[in-house]
């Protein structure tokens, strides 16, 4: 049964498992299972096609209609087009926050900065206008032909596929897209765009590219990719919001080429990236070994056949035998990190570093061995909490060690002077742990793990002496 909280008006789907066992007349038993979704409705729709077109290519709404579980199901509804919004004519990020007081105006800002998003034009709901409608029927209306927005301007446009289902529910489905007028002469939301001309650059020869802006005035980098590598670079001045670029290709390229473009606009770098196809009839090569025998003794006289088979290739074969050394894997070549102008990307664009930008620093990994810091003690003055301590009011250790300055300072004498040392032993090695104290007094401390101690006394007469007691020895001192 579905939950009681499940609210009908928003069309839940439940999904139920069915499993069935069956035994033969052999005793065998055989294990199946399928997924059943149900729900308050019974239609679910879709109406796809390509996220950004353009008025020159030809484009289709694809309509599919089913019910929950994917199966085929013919409806009568309606088709919608809506313009939402047009294009920003603006493509610079903000470069600071917003301020929390604004001196200029909305006006004065819009002059003094046309190109940057203020984050404003995003406020208002947009005012969508219906551009086209059609009824349709799932049965025979599978698909929409886009021959109608030749004339439609550029901008964002969203798709409403509507109809009702077997319980008169009222099923949508939404598709947004954006639509660009190929006779627009640039696209006022990017610094530049760039299309491709030729349909077979691999036949021309070259690739023939058209590069447009809202700017008048604009040098665009360009860079040509192949395999990962770059086989072409030119900087390129666009004037007058529009330039073309011939890029020469080599025979030898084939499938993909990728091309990166990037610029510098008011201090931020603006990049694009554009995959070309090259077209190209596949080559085919059977290649097939009649005799042949991996393992061949020392003088021997060896005799091999193969026989090649080819489509649209030459029939050139080359046979290559070779012996491998493994000893010889310790001249292997290294990498070495160095500054690169380029930053390599497998299998896409590469694109300008920091240092092919003009910078006029870059790191270089020290060669040498690591050395350690040397340590430098830093000595401050340090508040006296009286035993307390705010991470942990119970630390008793603390409060201990408090007491004893205390206990100290109580016993101390008002003429009293500091003695300090170091214990040894016979051999020079330092004694921890000895207890020392002043004759003829109660002041007693212990010397620390390096056979340091501190000891206050008062004024000396003679035949006093400083006790040492560790573990059952026991010395003495005289301290004139």
């Amino acid at each position: 049964m579905p939950p009681e909280d499940a609210n009908k008006a928003q069309l839940p789907i439940f999904t139920y498992e069915i499993e069935v066992s069956v035994t033969d007349i052999n005793g065998e038993t055989h294990d199946s299972g399928t997924s059943v979704k149900v729900g308050y409705h019974d239609l679910i729709l879709e109406a796809s096609l390509p996220n950004k077109i353009q008025t020159k290519d030809k484009n289709n709404i694809l309509l599919t209609s089913t019910n929950l579980n994917g199966e085929f199901k013919a409806i009568k509804g309606e088709v919608k087009m809506y313009f939402v919004r047009p294009f920003l004519n603006k493509f610079k990020t903000r470069e600071l926050e917003k301020p929390e007081i604004e001196t200029i105006s909305d006006e004065d800002f819009e002059k003094l900065f046309p190109f940057e998003i203020t984050g404003k034009e995003f406020l208002e709901e947009p005012k969508e206008t219906l551009v086209y409608s059609k009824k349709v029927d799932t049965e025979k209306d599978k698909m929409i032909p886009l021959d109608f927005i030749s004339n439609y301007k550029s901008g964002n446009y969203k798709i409403v596929f509507s109809a009702n289902d077997s319980f008169k529910n009222s099923i949508e489905a939404t598709t947004n897209f954006e639509l660009t007028q190929s006779n627009d002469k640039y696209d006022s939301s990017k610094l530049f765009t760039v299309q491709q001309i030729n349909d077979d650059p691999k036949k021309d020869g070259f690739l023939e590219l058209k590069v447009t802006s809202p700017i008048s005035d604009l040098y665009i980098n360009t860079a040509g990719n192949y395999k990962s590598t770059v086989f072409f670079e030119e900087t390129y001045h666009l004037q007058n919001k529009e330039l073309i670029v011939k890029i020469p290709l080599k025979s030898e390229f084939e499938k993909i080429l990728k091309l990166t473009f990037e610029s510098v606009f008011e201090n931020q770098v603006f990049n694009d990236e554009l995959s070309v196809t090259l077209k190209s009839e596949i080559p085919k090569l059977e290649w097939k070994a009649k005799s042949l025998r991996n393992k061949i003794e020392p003088g021997s006289n060896e005799t091999w056949s193969f026989q090649l088979k080819a489509e649209n290739a030459k029939k050139e074969a080359e046979v290559l035998a070779s012996m491998y050394d493994s000893s010889l894997d310790k001249f292997t070549t290294k990498e070495w990190m160095a500054p690169e102008i380029n930053s390599y990307n497998y299998n896409s664009g590469n694109r300008k570093t920091v240092l092919g930008f003009g910078q006029i620093y870059q790191t270089i990994k020290n060669l040498n061995s690591y050395i350690s810091k040397v340590p430098y003690t830093n000595e401050s003055t340090n508040l006296i909490w009286f035993g307390f301590d705010f991470n942990n009011p119970t630390n008793a250790y603390q409060q201990s060690q408090y007491l004893k300055q205390l206990t100290k300072k109580v016993r101390k004498p008002s003429n009293a002077k500091l003695i300090s040392g170091i214990i040894t032993d016979n051999t020079g090695l330092p004694l921890p742990g000895v207890s020392v104290t002043v004759k003829g007094t109660k002041r007693t401390t212990i010397s620390s793990f390096d056979g340091y101690y501190e000891i206050d006394r008062h004024c000396w007469r003679r035949n006093n002496f400083l006790l040492y007691w560790h573990k059952n020895n026991f010395s003495k001192s005289r301290q004139d």
